[in-house]
């Protein structure tokens, strides 16, 4: 080998070296990675619809997790939406992994965990909620779930260090998270959030779906229906489960009797317990304690109740960000998780 050989590969590995030492450039790029576990719920297992007491749970550990052992990292939980699982993030139309590492290498977010849930059900979605039919799926992700992230990772185990984020379902299920426990998490961003207004979304925009519903006499009925008559059973399990009424073990708020609509009052003020929309005047301190944001596109027909709710939180005085953009309920949604959720959340995260 020459001299001058020597000297050019002497020349570079000094520069890798360097690289390295510093944790820049080439020693970091990439190098972030997802873990997958079962976690175990004795929360849900007890549930009426036959589904497993485990649930699927993908993790995001940043570039910096395995290089830094004594540094501890924020943690996002990242909630998917009706019809979904978490594998909707990994899955190739959003690269959820590579997202993260450009936008940590890049610097413009801090090094985050990302915590991804399966929050589906055999009606599909689960909202997040805790029902005596579907699943104490509150006391799973704010309890157990949180509990295992913190003592299996090196966490920032405060409120200050964890955010939730959210898409439609998952918006919904961010919010009513967070809006009743600010004592575990700091932060929230709600992207396109599902039904925040009941009286507008479920008397009104989704009417004919629920009296279509109410008519419905079997369970064996549910997989050949449309997704919107399939939310109707999903919500109603976990805000208003029955464990005796047939076939789904829920109430409903509404049903036709002898040509008219009829409005069960008393069904629908169990309904209302949780409604975003009636719900914030009580949860304002609470609320106040969050660093919060929504969005929606403009397409969206869910807009108006995002908007109702925006202007709740400014009559109540809670500083939030609410932007509209230029799209409907879901196609844009991975560059407003990259440009948007994600940055906001790593700024608003200790």
């Amino acid at each position: 080998m020459s001299l001058r050989r020597v000297k050019i590969t002497g020349l570079i590995a000094f520069w890798l070296a360097l690289l390295f030492a510093s944790g820049g450039g080439l020693a970091h790029a990439g190098a972030g990675r997802l873990v997958e576990e079962n976690v175990v719920s004795p929360t849900l297992a007890a549930n009426l619809l036959g589904d497993p007491g485990q649930r699927a749970v993908t993790i995001y550990l940043p570039p910096r997790y395995d290089q830094e052992p004594q540094r501890r990292f924020p943690v996002v939980y990242l909630l998917h939406g009706f019809k979904a699982k978490n594998k909707l993030w990994t899955a190739p139309e959003f690269h959820l992994q590579e997202m993260v590492n450009d936008l940590i290498n890049r610097g413009v977010i801090q090094p985050l965990i990302i915590v991804m849930p399966d929050g589906s059900n055999a009606y599909g979605g689960s909202f997040y909620l805790n029902s005596p039919v579907t699943g104490n799926w509150e006391d799973f992700i704010v309890q157990e779930l949180v509990g295992h992230i913190d003592e299996a990772y090196r966490t920032i185990p405060q409120a200050s260090g964890r955010g939730l984020a959210g898409h439609s379902m998952g918006g919904y299920g961010a919010l009513m998270l967070a809006l009743r426990h600010p004592e575990t998490f700091g932060a929230v961003y709600a992207l396109s959030p599902a039904c925040l207004d009941f009286t507008e979304h479920f008397l009104k925009l989704q009417r004919a779906d629920l009296l279509a519903v109410a008519k419905l006499t079997r369970r064996d009925q549910f997989p050949a229906l449309g997704w919107r008559e399939q939310v109707i059973i999903a919500v109603a399990a976990a805000v208003a489960p029955n464990p005796k009424k047939e076939p789904w073990l829920a109430d409903l708020p509404l049903r036709e009797k002898n040509g008219r609509v009829v409005l069960d009052q008393a069904v629908w003020e169990t309904w209302l317990q949780s409604d975003p929309a009636t719900l914030l005047p009580s949860y304002q301190d609470n609320l106040s304690r969050l660093k919060l944001a929504l969005d929606m596109g403009t397409a969206d027909r869910m807009l108006p109740q995002v908007q109702f709710i925006s202007s709740s939180l400014k009559q109540l005085g809670i500083p939030h960000t609410f932007e509209e953009y230029d799209g409907d309920h879901g196609n844009r949604l991975r560059e407003r998780l990259q440009t948007r959720a994600l940055p906001f959340l790593a700024g608003a995260l200790q």
